[in-house]
């Protein structure tokens, strides 16, 4: 789920300007009311004293005209119209001189303002009526058919004794603008004997005064807007310094939070610089100070995870890593060579799905459940046969699982050599128990009187001669072998004539080859530095031919080839022999290992010889390989190396040892 996320600036500067509009736009709503409702009650209260003014003004002539009139209505229909002249005339005098009262009040002569500091307003309408409700006069004439029923509300209130005054606002649709109506009561003093409180004030008549409101509205429209305009400036200027004071506070954390996308992209040299106020710029020091620290550790950690993956690469021995639940976490380069895996490709799956091996996968599910070490020994078959040592340690913190180391050490060649040494004990125990015990058993023949027949003694001591002779060349191959691989045979490289050597080693094989009705054939130069060891080249070339020779037919052919490739001397020795089958080509360097055991022990062989001879060659830092086919022969190549960039004429270091044959050149056939 995204939440919506709000800038501090905003977010801070927001409420604090809402808090501030709804207070500055209350005060400005209240003093536009307190304005409006003063200037209207300063309007109400000076029209009330102008009309309480008029009212005293309209005292003497409305008492007259009410008195009159009150008679003229005590009258019979039939009095009033013989009423005297006087009564009627009376009443008109008072209806003229109230007229004239209301036109001194009305066009705000300097006289009646004269008479009273309240000040007079403009009035568009002004009428005297009975209490009764009938109308006496108006100003200006018939304008109370203008107001229609306006003042009607003011007038029923100043008839209650206990208001005394009577307000009214109601639109004049004769005017077309909006009217206030003050109605006040016209009193007159009770003289003495009336037969009411002497002194109290009896209600004659009523004024009712009516003024426009447009200017008073228009000027407090004007002073709103004025206020309206000071609340608009003083929300900008409120706004300019909510964004600075915001600035100031969200600015230093605006920075903060710039350092820390760095500190997460891996950039932890990035500082803040403490500013704004003391607390933001305390959290600044106390973040360059995480900053810093943080570094300090990644830096230790990033060594420390270096040093353990250059010791595990460095590692032969394969380490793989797995979670509580199998899931692989790491493994090193060693375990990648070893199962042709990749670490990207088997990152996060299980090792049940990487490496398909049913018994490993139950040894971790063990070691998991168990919480305890184990070491056991698991053969593979891919991706090819080796048998491994497996350790499996289970990783916890604080009693809390946290997964499995698992080292795997390839113990493959380790049984190898197990099992070679018991071979080779097992080797040498047969090939020395056969000659001792065929000595033996004719040494006691003949001490038995065998001796008597001369016959017999001269073929058992030539047996024992040719059994001695076949001990003392294997005990003399097993001593050599054993110099080789222990170090104690050391090499003395020279430059010497391949070819001369050669040819040497072939003519000390003419007669047993001669013997066989064989054939030799040397394809060789005239003349061929190498720089090698004169007696090892010589055991190594003895060897490969005199073992083409056990294992060729009567009439075979054998064939020497060497040549100089580039930095390297190469050199083929062919026969036509019995072969070698294609599954044993792999175990023919081993011990006493031998494709035809009858023929090799007939031919006095110790199944040592392709042993040294790999030996050999590999001391002077080459290699051997076999080619061959069954019933068809074999051929060994021999590659040895040159000093690179020299040129040698052989003078006496390529000389062979005096009294040696002169070998035949080129190819010839021996």
């Amino acid at each position: 789920m995204v939440h919506r996320r709000w800038s501090l600036r905003w977010l801070v500067g927001g409420i604090y300007f809402s808090i501030m509009v709804v207070l500055l736009g209350s005060l400005a709503l209240y003093l536009s009311h307190l304005i409006a409702r003063n200037y209207m009650d300063t309007l109400t209260t000076t029209l009330s004293g102008q009309a309480r003014l008029g009212a005293e003004l309209l005292a003497k002539p409305v008492d007259d005209y009410s008195r009159c009139a009150i008679r003229l209505d005590r009258m019979l229909p039939a009095d009033r119209v013989n009423a005297s002249a006087t009564l009627r005339e009376q009443i008109d005098n008072a209806r003229r001189s109230i007229v004239k009262t209301l036109n001194i009040i009305n066009p705000l002569r300097s006289t009646a303002a004269s008479r009273n500091a309240t000040p007079l307003l403009p009035l568009r309408i002004l009428m005297v009526m009975r209490t009764n409700g009938e109308l006496i006069a108006d100003s200006p004439p018939n304008a109370s058919n203008l107001v229609d029923r306006g003042p009607a509300p003011a007038i029923t209130k100043a008839l209650n004794p206990e208001a005394g005054i009577g307000v009214n606002i109601d639109y004049s649709p004769g005017y077309a603008e909006e009217l206030l109506y003050i109605a006040v009561p016209i009193q007159v003093r009770v003289a003495p004997g009336s037969g009411t409180k002497a002194g109290a004030p009896i209600p004659r008549g009523i004024l009712v005064l009516g003024t426009p409101t447009t200017d008073v509205k228009q000027t407090i429209s004007q002073i709103q807007g004025v206020i309206l305009l000071a609340f608009i400036g003083g929300l900008l200027v409120l706004f300019l310094i909510n964004a600075a004071v915001s600035s100031f506070i969200s600015r230093p954390l605006d920075t903060l939070s710039q350092a820390a996308d760095h500190f997460y992209k891996g950039d932890l040299r990035r500082r803040v610089q403490p500013t704004g106020a003391q607390e933001i710029a305390s959290l600044s020091e106390s973040f360059n100070s995480m900053a810093a620290q943080l570094e300090t550790t990644i830096a230790n950690l990033e060594e420390e995870r270096a040093q353990a993956q250059a010791i595990l690469a460095s590692m032969f021995d394969g380490v793989l890593v797995t979670d509580p639940i199998g899931r692989i976490l790491l493994i090193n380069q060693s375990l990648e060579r070893m199962f042709d895996l990749r670490a990207v490709d088997v990152i996060g799956k299980r090792l049940a799905e990487t490496i398909f091996h049913s018994e490993l996968d139950e040894l971790l599910q063990k070691t998991i459940e168990t919480d305890l070490p184990l070491m056991h020994q698991v053969s593979f078959s891919r991706p090819v046969a080796r048998t491994f040592e497996i350790h499996m340690a289970p990783v916890e913190v604080n009693g809390q699982l946290l997964g499995v180391v698992i080292a795997l050490y390839d113990v493959t060649n380790q049984r190898k050599v197990e099992q070679v040494r018991r071979d080779f004990v097992a080797n040498v125990s047969h090939e020395l128990r056969t000659p001792v015990a065929s000595i033996r058993a004719m040494a006691e023949t003949l001490a038995d009187g065998g001796c008597e027949d001369p016959q017999l003694t001269e073929s058992f001591l030539n047996t024992i001669m040719h059994e001695s002779e076949r001990l003392t060349a294997l005990l003399e191959d097993l001593l050599q072998l054993s110099q080789i691989e222990s170090g104690r045979r050391l090499i003395t490289l020279e430059w010497v004539n391949l070819s001369e050597a050669i040819r040497y080693v072939a003519a000390r094989l003419t007669a047993p080859i001669n013997a066989k009705g064989q054939r030799l054939m040397l394809d060789l130069p005239a003349s061929l530095p190498a720089y090698v060891d004169r007696d090892a080249v010589l055991q190594i070339v003895l060897n490969l031919i005199d073992n083409a020779r056990k294992y060729s037919p009567e009439g075979g052919d054998i064939t020497v080839h060497a040549v100089r490739v580039d930095d390297r001397i190469r050199i083929k020795v062919a026969d036509t022999g019995i072969g070698i089958p294609e599954d044993e080509l792999d175990r023919i360097f081993e011990r006493f290992y031998r494709v035809d055991k009858a023929r090799s022990r007939a031919e006095g062989g110790t199944g040592l010889g392709l042993a040294i001879v790999q030996h050999l060659v590999e001391l002077h830092g080459g290699w051997i390989t076999v080619q061959s086919e069954v019933g068809r022969g074999s051929q060994f190549t021999v590659v040895l190396p040159l000093p690179r960039g020299e040129t040698v004429m052989l003078g006496e270091a390529g000389e062979l040892p005096s009294g040696s044959p002169t070998p035949v050149a080129g190819n010839d056939m021996l």
